[in-house]
């Protein structure tokens, strides 16, 4: 596996290799099953619009996004979901619509990126195919929510604890399509949630991505039980035993308009956060949540709604780093 994901659009010279057949095992269940037993149970569309900046490397474009989701019933057996989206990458779901400094504008494919099955029964669940890299909330340490992982999920919930096992393919990060990606056994997980109060929840877990080795920790604050304002606060970390290095992040976030009711409350979010990346983590820092760069940045991202129904929204960001990074832009969704 390489160290570090190859740039956007430069992609290594493979021999090619027979396509797993795990996507079309998937594929076929879904177009044999009767119609009838296989109901929309939800649908989503969402595009989003941004202007992004990135200081010292010469970066100054106008992106879009197109999320596409579908969740079918089987008969109430299992579930079918499918998420497809624009971005030729693992950590991106952007692609270029014109480039303020000269450059080509790239292309806007949109690819199968995930395709599964998910099965529940009562306190268990599984997913079984291209599944999503996180089973709830994302975290900066955490694996970035937009890519996949080709494999199986298990979780449990036992009480107030949710144990969790992962195991498939990490290694081919170059292409979102669900039906033509290479796939090696190279990533495990076993994660341990607990919550202890109703503010406090934490989280365990050991990681193998191919040789690496990772213990990870999170504490997630529920504040606003206690002040309000949706306020909530983390602090996390992920540490490579063998050459003592690893990934740290903090935030602090909030609704500061929570208190003017219900329809200000969701105007506007704000969150803080801060991250280490040590540059000799290599790829499973790469494939961090909201990566920027390696070393230290300090982000301030807000976002809310515009109209009632959440139909309309916006967001904005301001990167503190090496390279600083303005993001603003809009977002559009709908949903059943």
């Amino acid at each position: 596996m390489s160290p570090l994901p190859l740039p956007l659009g430069r992609r290594p010279h493979r021999v090619p290799r027979p396509a797993s057949p795990l996507p079309w095992l998937l594929a076929g269940l879904l177009t044999a099953a009767p119609a009838a037993a296989t109901p929309l149970s939800a649908a989503s569309a969402k595009f989003d619009l941004r202007y992004d900046r990135i200081e010292g490397r010469a970066k100054e474009r106008l992106q879009g996004a197109v999320r596409l989701g579908v969740r079918l019933d089987l008969a109430g057996v299992a579930d079918v979901a499918l998420d497809a989206s624009t971005g030729e990458t693992y950590a991106s779901r952007w692609s270029t619509l014109h480039d303020f400094t000269g450059g080509d504008a790239g292309s806007f494919p949109i690819f199968v990126r995930r395709l599964y099955l998910e099965r529940r029964l009562g306190p268990a669940r599984l997913q079984l195919g291209a599944i999503p890299p996180i089973k709830n909330i994302a975290s900066s340490t955490g694996i970035d929510p937009d890519g996949w992982i080709d494999g199986a999920r298990f979780d449990l919930e036992i009480g107030d604890s949710v144990v969790e096992l992962v195991a498939g393919s990490l290694s081919d990060l170059e292409t979102p399509n669900v039906f033509s990606r290479d796939h090696a056994l190279d990533y495990f997980e076993l994660e341990l949630t607990q919550r202890l109060s109703r503010i406090l929840l934490v989280e365990a877990s050991g990681e193998w991505l191919g040789a690496g080795r990772f213990l990870r920790g999170e504490a997630r604050f529920d504040l606003a039980p206690l002040v309000g304002r949706g306020l909530h606060a983390s602090a996390e970390g992920v540490y490579d035993p063998r050459r003592h290095t690893g990934l740290a992040g903090a935030t602090v976030g909030g609704e500061p308009l929570a208190d003017l009711g219900e329809a200000w409350r969701r105007a506007l979010s704000l969150r803080v956060f801060y991250a280490y990346i040590d540059e000799d983590v290599g790829l499973r820092g790469a494939i961090a949540d909201d990566f920027v760069q390696f070393g230290h940045a300090l982000s301030l991202f807000g976002d809310g709604r515009i109209t009632r129904d959440g139909a309309l929204g916006w967001f904005a960001r301001y990167v503190v780093s090496e390279t600083p990074r303005v993001t603003v832009g809009l977002k559009v969704s709908t949903k059943r």
